[in-house]
């Protein structure tokens, strides 16, 4: 898993349906009527929507609106609402940690996860080396406690299929729930990344599939999980072992067993994540990661409501910080998780907009696309951007129609309101 490309579960998930019938005469004018333009921005802007809104606002004075007011579903644009939590509620010098601990008599290694979207192979070689610095003895059995977290099944609007995106949540998990196989056409099945060797897992995660390289969720259960971190974990010890010329750490390949570390047990080494929170936060943004927007979302409920994580937790901060910190109103907003995976989340653009004028001193966390700051959404049937013009005037397009016609939108909003030159056809 390469650092640079923070490659978890995806935000842009395509499946399902979202049917939008045609509009009516009387809603085509009530639509119309609902436009507030600058100059002759907001007729442009409004052919282009069937079922949806945008704002564009600067010091509070609305220069395009339409339906601002009504919510829709927003798709991942919603990540930039958890950023903005998670830097008000976790700071921005929070750091995720995982405890290792070890009990000699029976060669056993316990592994605590507390939510680090981020513990990716680099940083698990780094584990390896520094448990074996601090004494670390043979290992014939690993224990994965994943009670930090009290998520039953998968993220809200997450399916059950091998996407990336659909990958679960657990306290302690490697490598995003992802992992990547390459496939021969002898039917052998090897790691996909030189970073990740070649785990016992993968030969039945990858059975049935064509020959290439395929990134494949973790998703059936916390089971599965627990044993591809623990393998991980395993095989980084044998091959720092090996550099230093030593015997395997792990070898034969222990078992392996989820519960809770026993009381009293101290940690061998606590592992505090190289990733600072603004890193992650880009990361995020960038490759709209599904995985590091649930653990931040599911990390701000914890910070508010005390351990274990759960949705219930995580959905009241957010709502208080929503309400309380950015000023919005109850009845503009519906959320259900951190990602915007859900299409029960609901968010209307001047509720988007206020969000982003909170988010402003940290934009520059945002892609950039021709000048223009943005973070993208798609589901079936929602498109989204939201972001800031080059002049940093924010911006919010939801569309909830058949027609993706986001790009139209926006290029006919930066044409009118400070774009040096708009944005071409199709933005990444």
């Amino acid at each position: 898993m390469k650092r640079a490309m923070a490659g978890g579960p995806a935000g842009g998930r395509r499946r399902g349906l979202l049917l939008v019938p045609a509009l009516s005469l009387l809603a085509a004018c009530l639509l119309t009527a609902a436009v507030s333009s600058g100059g002759d921005a907001g007729p442009a802007v409004a052919a282009w929507i069937d079922h949806g809104g945008c704002l564009v606002s600067r010091d509070g004075k609305r220069l395009v609106a339409i339906n601002p007011d009504t919510p829709f579903v927003p798709a991942s644009i919603l990540k930039i609402a958890t950023a903005a939590e998670a830097l008000a509620v976790l700071g921005a010098d929070f750091r995720f940690r995982t405890d290792f601990l070890y009990r000699p008599h029976d060669a056993t290694l316990f592994i605590r996860g507390h939510g680090d979207p981020f513990l990716i192979s680099e940083e698990v070689q780094t584990v390896a080396a520094r448990l074996l610095d601090n004494g670390l003895g043979h290992v014939s059995r690993v224990v994965i406690d994943n009670s930090f977290y009290a998520v039953n099944g998968p993220p809200p609007g997450a399916g059950t299929s091998r996407n990336p995106y659909d990958a679960i949540l657990t306290a302690t998990a490697v490598n995003f729930n992802t992992i990547a196989v390459r496939i021969g056409r002898d039917g052998m099945v090897r790691s996909a990344e030189p970073q990740t060797p070649t785990l016992p897992l993968m030969s039945p995660l990858a059975k049935g599939l064509p020959p290439g390289t395929h990134r494949l969720a973790i998703n059936r259960d916390t089971g599965e999980s627990a044993a591809y971190a623990a393998q991980l974990v395993c095989a980084l010890l044998n091959r720092e072992a090996r550099r230093r010329g030593m015997a395997p750490t792990a070898s034969p390949p222990p078992t392996v067993e989820s519960a809770p570390v026993p009381a009293g047990l101290a940690p061998l080494y606590i592992h505090v994540s190289a990733t600072p929170l603004p890193e992650l936060i880009r990361a995020m943004l960038r490759y709209s990661n599904n995985g590091i927007a649930n653990a931040l979302f599911l990390a701000c409920g914890v910070t508010a409501g005390g351990p274990p994580a759960d949705w219930r937790k995580a959905v009241t901060a957010m709502n208080n910080f929503l309400v309380h910190e950015v000023g919005l109103t109850p009845d503009s907003f519906t959320i259900r998780d951190g990602a915007g995976l859900s299409r029960a989340n609901r968010i209307s653009p001047s509720a988007m907009v206020k969000i982003l004028d909170r988010f402003k001193p940290h934009m520059a966390l945002l892609p950039t696309r021709h000048g223009i700051a943005l973070k993208s959404g798609t589901l079936t049937g929602v498109y989204s951007y939201a972001g800031y013009l080059p002049s940093a005037v924010p911006f919010a397009i939801i569309l909830n129609q058949t027609a993706n016609n986001r790009d139209a939108v926006l290029r006919a909003i930066a044409k009118r309101h400070g774009a040096a030159r708009p944005p071409a056809d199709k933005m990444p």
